[in-house]
């Protein structure tokens, strides 16, 4: 199976879900692949939400400190409102899709990066990924929030970049595009 994943950044969201030349890239991914795959992060908005509530956010090395507090808006913000919103406004387009995050049938469990980043992980494969390749191949979208859990079941903020990264190994996806508003990915600089 043709697979390639979708990588939306969370400052891209709004326009994927606004500009018709999305639909039209989606249309053409479907053509070029087997199976689609999105996954999406909620950066903006949840910074947005945690100064609404009074929640200070701070970032490290590019990861958000992310407390009880911070991860139940992670949580409601990427997993529930902004995974909604895109798969709501696939099937609007024709498409047909499902919401789903790291947690889904035990696909993920997450390691913590950083004791001092409080609930941010690195997704490690757990499950298998068959229910997941029969899902695609009856023509389903995965939508995908990174949230993902610890082996204890807490809560864990998970980049999408590395969540990305890990289901197109899981999948042995052919191609992953990121969607973003930086120009170009910058390593080292």
């Amino acid at each position: 199976m043709k697979t390639v994943i979708l990588k939306l950044s969370g400052k891209a969201l709004n326009e994927f879900t606004t500009n018709h030349q999305y639909i039209t890239m989606m249309n053409e991914l479907k053509e070029h692949y087997d199976s689609v795959v999105i996954v999406h992060g909620a950066g903006k908005m949840i910074s947005e939400w945690s100064s609404a509530m009074n929640l200070a956010s701070s970032f490290v090395n590019g990861h958000r400190k992310t407390t009880k507090d911070i991860m139940d808006v992670v949580s409601a913000v990427q997993g529930g409102l902004t995974n909604s919103t895109i798969t709501s406004f696939l099937h609007a387009k024709g498409f047909e899709a499902t919401g789903l995050n790291g947690i889904n049938r035990n696909l993920f469990v997450a390691e913590y990066l950083d004791v001092e980043l409080g609930f941010v992980g690195v997704p490690k494969l757990s499950g298998n990924v068959s229910w997941l390749n029969k899902l695609m191949s009856d023509g389903i979208i995965p939508v995908y929030s990174s949230v993902c859990r610890d082996v204890d079941g807490n809560l864990m903020n998970v980049n999408a970049d590395l969540f990305a990264k890990e289901i197109a190994i899981a999948l042995k996806a052919d191609t992953v595009l990121f969607v973003s508003d930086v120009e170009a990915v910058k390593i080292e600089g």
